[in-house]
């Protein structure tokens, strides 16, 4: 949905190192550059210990200055969910939401 949208292409399932080039965490939708991180929540993440372990993982990213945007199902299927996860990324990487083709 990103890059329908306009979004430049981001790294899928790309790996994260911090400034000495040690493993921090492997990220589903990265855009390096940007230093931001889109990652979907799926029905397997709602356990509460990977829930946690998410949550950890998502505070040693942003400490790393990464901006991360956890994105569930229904932020991909429900029309104004969409548009709203859309736009959201859209800010992080600096792009403007008019110039997008959010649907």
């Amino acid at each position: 949905m990103f890059v329908r949208a306009g979004f430049p292409e981001p790294e899928v399932c790309g790996v994260i190192t911090d400034e000495a080039g040690e493993f921090l965490a492997q990220g589903d939708l990265v855009w390096r550059r940007e230093r931001v991180v889109a990652e979907y929540q799926g029905a397997p993440h709602a356990d509460i210990g990977r829930r946690s372990a998410d949550t950890q993982r998502r505070h040693l990213l942003e400490g790393h200055g990464w901006q991360v945007r956890e994105v569930f199902a229904q932020d991909v299927y429900v029309r104004p969910r969409r548009m709203a996860t859309v736009e959201a990324v859209a800010r992080m990487l600096d792009l403007d939401p008019a110039t997008l083709r959010i649907t």
